[in-house]
């Protein structure tokens, strides 16, 4: 499976992926792969062809971008490069105290470029990450650390999303969503105290998985299982839920979600 990151953020979270096998890196940096340019537009009309780079793509491609920074303008010239693949981008918003207001506008305007690509089905899907909420479920991480923290969470829960795409899971169902839900985030959930904490705040969320990592101890623990069970039944009022359980060689058992809607998702304040 292909990685590609493009821009110094999306390059960073790219080479994350460098410590499982599974995975070919591809970076595309300004100033490195893609040319430096003075606008947004010039990086669009003057993006490189990268066959040479991306070659060698199999079928699934994760495209991860940060739509802030003006290399983001390349990213409709690259992904028309590699349409015929199927395209799980990952877009990354910056934290808005940290933009300026011509940044903050680039990344609006990009965030719903590609949120309207997803709905036509240009993507396969299209995963909103904030990192001010990355960090906020990180909580305690120095600031000095907080970009290379964010980094490693991002990179493992996709690496996650992947395991279980392709792993058959112990009870429940495997992840299949609706046709129309392509714009999607991830989560964590604290299932003790029933609480959900997402990459980023999506609105109107119409479907969500629940993926519970189940230590191999516990997984004929019955009273866990129904109280997880319990706990999704709860959400079901509010959206479409699935479940699927899966073991884990971890000590702590755990519990993932993926949110999804086809509803345009508004930038972050």
């Amino acid at each position: 499976m292909v990685v590609i990151g493009l821009g110094t953020a999306g390059a960073n979270v790219a080479r994350q992926f460098k410590k499982w096998s599974q995975y070919r890196v591809v970076t595309l940096e300004a100033g490195k792969e893609i040319p430096l340019q003075e606008t947004v537009e010039d990086y669009e009309k003057n993006c490189p062809r990268l066959k040479r780079k991306i070659k060698k793509i199999d079928d699934e491609v994760w495209f991860i971008v940060a739509g802030s920074a003006k290399v983001a303008g390349s990213t409709l010239a690259i992904l028309e490069q590699i349409k015929e693949h199927k395209i799980n981008l990952v877009f990354i918003a910056a934290d808005p105290m940290f933009l300026s207001a011509k940044a903050r506008l680039r990344e609006r305007v990009t965030m719903g470029v590609l949120q309207q690509y997803a709905r036509c089905g240009l993507l396969n899907s299209i995963y909103l990450v904030s990192n001010k909420h990355v960090l906020d479920i990180l909580d305690g991480v120095p600031f000095s650390e907080a970009n290379d923290k964010i980094n490693e969470a991002v990179s493992s829960m996709i690496h996650y999303f992947n395991i279980y795409n392709n792993t058959q899971p112990l009870m429940g169902s495997e992840i299949e969503a609706k046709e129309i839900s392509r714009i999607r985030t991830f989560g964590m959930v604290d299932t003790e105290k029933s609480l959900e904490k997402s990459f980023f705040p999506l609105d109107n969320i119409t479907e969500t998985c629940y993926i519970y990592n189940i230590k191999k101890t516990e997984k004929s623990n019955d009273k866990k299982i129904d109280k997880i069970k319990t706990m999704i039944q709860s959400k079901e009022k509010s959206c479409k839920t699935s479940f699927a359980m899966y073991t884990t060689e971890y000590d702590q058992s755990f519990c993932h979600a993926i949110q999804m809607t086809h509803y345009i998702q508004q930038e972050e304040k």
